[in-house]
């Protein structure tokens, strides 16, 4: 799988996703640390990479529908930060 991590996801997860044989880059390697969702969206579809997220935004729908990219997946994970 194509997955390209979004700069509000830790850099650090690039590694356990590449164990598992994906290809994986970021936004933040990619100097999009402070880019638009639509750019962000923009440049994983031109290179037919599903977006790995946090941000909610990417839930609507009417502005980013399913057709026009690769796919998005949105964590809502019930807390954020480093784990102890």
């Amino acid at each position: 799988m194509k997955i390209k991590l979004d700069h509000n996801l830790s850099r650090h997860l690039r590694g356990t996703l590449e164990s598992f044989d994906h290809d994986v880059d970021t936004a933040f390697d990619e100097g999009l640390a402070r880019a638009t969702d639509r750019e962000v969206l923009h440049a994983a579809t031109a290179e037919d990479r599903i977006l790995f997220t946090l941000d909610t935004d990417f839930l609507n729908l009417k502005r980013y529908p399913p057709k026009r990219h690769a796919g998005v997946v949105v964590f809502r994970p019930t807390r954020q930060g480093q784990w102890p």
